[in-house]
């Protein structure tokens, strides 16, 4: 079997996200016994692994993810029996860059429309507490600044949910003026936004950065 030119140290940290995310999956990796690890087939497929993922340029997080995708999709076709040959079998490996490739652009997405509400708010607050401006008004019988700037745009979802201001002034609407509460997105839905968000490390890094201080901790 002619040998694939790759770090073996490489390979050896490759191999283990695989076995991470094979166990996952209920399913046990391993190598045949009595065998040397470099000249089996299942070193051969995780070196052709690693060298794809250099060839993508993924780092250790996004390979860890990546792996975590294609285990995935190997057992929803019923092909983790077959070990990591399973990978070069029906496009799976393509099929996955793809998912991600697609995922990360909808991150990028987000954290842009993240940055885009944030900026406004700075913009607004002229050193202010975020608390206070938002649930300022013009007027007494107009809507406090967190309803109309939801409504016209300026506050997203996504940011409600990941403000921790905004969940504190939500928190307070809904005992002083419920009727403009309601007009806002309902706690349950935040919630399951924030959890899906922040459960995405890449997401979660970088919505810190944009954030700082104003970072919902679960």
């Amino acid at each position: 079997m002619p040998k694939i030119h790759t770090d073996d140290d490489a390979v050896w940290k490759v191999w283990n996200w695989c076995i991470d995310a094979f166990g996952r999956c209920g399913q046990t990796l391993k190598f045949p016994d009595n065998t040397n690890p470099i000249k089996t087939y299942q070193w051969r497929y995780t070196a052709r692994l690693v060298r794809k993922l250099e060839e993508w340029e993924f780092d250790d997080q996004a390979s860890v993810i990546f792996i975590r995708y294609a285990v995935e999709y190997a057992r929803d076709k019923r092909l983790l029996r077959k070990g990591l040959s399973a990978f070069f079998q029906n496009n799976i490996l393509d099929i996955c860059y793809d998912r991600i490739d697609s995922e990360c652009e909808e991150i990028d997405k987000r954290l842009a429309l993240l940055r885009k509400n944030h900026s406004f708010l700075l913009a607004h607050t002229d050193g202010k507490l975020f608390i206070n401006v938002l649930l300022s008004r013009s007027a007494p019988d107009t809507y406090y600044n967190i309803v109309e700037w939801f409504e016209r745009h300026r506050i997203s979802t996504i940011y409600m949910a990941l403000s921790r201001s905004c969940t504190v002034a939500l928190s307070r609407l809904s005992k002083t003026s419920p009727e403009q509460r309601s007009l806002l997105p309902k706690s349950s839905e935040l919630f399951c936004i924030m959890n899906e968000l922040t459960n995405n490390v890449a997401f979660r890094r970088q919505a810190l950065l944009i954030l700082g201080n104003d970072w919902r901790e679960l």
